[in-house]
């Protein structure tokens, strides 16, 4: 990958993920809607040095430029939350896992790569115990379930998500 196409990503995600984000608020805000469920990311917690393990109530360590924007995101979630009584439920998502992917098999041998796979139903599940939420504000980790945990399940548990899928070699 190219220097040009980085920046050129980089640029891309600044845009959608910190205008996009604004504009979903404001939009919901001015619509009365009740409750947002802002999608983000694990790599908003993921930068150096790496926590042992996740518990829900770490304080952010973006791991690049990408995790600051998401990481955007739920603050302005927050401000929103606070100033224009909108619900917000952010939802830091794993690595979404493709069965069919073409390195399917090299990611399920890696420890590491199992610890932050969130399979396509169980972010569907997350997504729907996000909107029954009652808080006005809250950040969740989203994982499917591995032989080798990271996420410990009190960091969802308030959240009502159980991870239905369960990744190991």
């Amino acid at each position: 990958v190219s220097a040009k196409d980085r920046h050129n990503y980089t640029e891309d995600g600044v845009e959608v993920n910190l205008r996009g984000a604004y504009h979903i608020y404001e939009s919901a805000a001015q619509c009365e809607v009740s409750r947002v469920v802002f999608i983000s990311s694990m790599t908003a917690v993921m930068g150096a040095p790496r926590y042992d393990a996740i518990r829900g109530d770490e304080a952010a360590r973006p791991a690049n430029i990408y995790a600051c924007t998401k990481l955007f995101g739920e603050q302005m979630g927050e401000v929103y939350s606070n100033t224009r009584e909108l619900s917000v439920t952010c939802l830091r998502l794993g690595q979404p896992f493709d069965p069919n992917g073409k390195q399917t098999a090299f990611w399920l041998s890696t420890p590491k790569a199992r610890t932050l796979f969130a399979q396509g139903e169980d972010i569907a599940e997350a997504i729907a115990c996000a909107i029954r939420q009652t808080v006005p504000y809250a950040i969740y980790p989203i994982v499917s379930t591995s032989d080798v945990p990271w996420v410990e399940p009190s960091a969802y548990a308030e959240l009502g998500y159980v991870p239905r899928y369960y990744f190991d070699k």
